[in-house]
């Protein structure tokens, strides 16, 4: 039986992969720096849309929030007044009662919904 035997890598690959690793490692800490310190930024107001339930989008590469209530996808504008809320002679619209919007209870996504 022949025995199969494998070089070591030579040095200049061992040292090359410990440089390419400790570079990964030394970015991935640098650029968690500007994270950790916007999620501490933004934990009250984090915690606050939590709490009533809305939607947090991390904007700008997680520098920056953008939140969003999910009851506006049961909204879509009333198609009696176009959305417009008024009716005939500037009088409230009497679907939407003049808010121009129409919610649908089932909290199925109306068509048209606004966003």
């Amino acid at each position: 039986m022949i025995a199969a035997y494998s070089r070591a890598p030579a040095s200049g690959v061992r040292i090359r992969t410990f440089l390419t690793i400790t570079a990964a490692v030394l970015t991935d800490c640098l650029t968690a720096i500007p994270r950790h310190m916007t999620d501490r930024m933004f934990l009250v107001n984090d915690a606050e849309a939590y709490w009533r339930g809305w939607q947090i989008i991390k904007i700008h590469g997680g520098l920056g929030r953008r939140y969003r209530d999910p009851a506006f996808d049961t909204l879509a504008a009333c198609s009696q007044c176009a959305g417009a809320g008024q009716g005939i002679e500037d009088m409230p619209c009497i679907t939407c009662f003049g808010t121009g919007r129409l919610y649908n209870e089932s909290n199925e996504r109306l068509e048209g919904g606004v966003s």
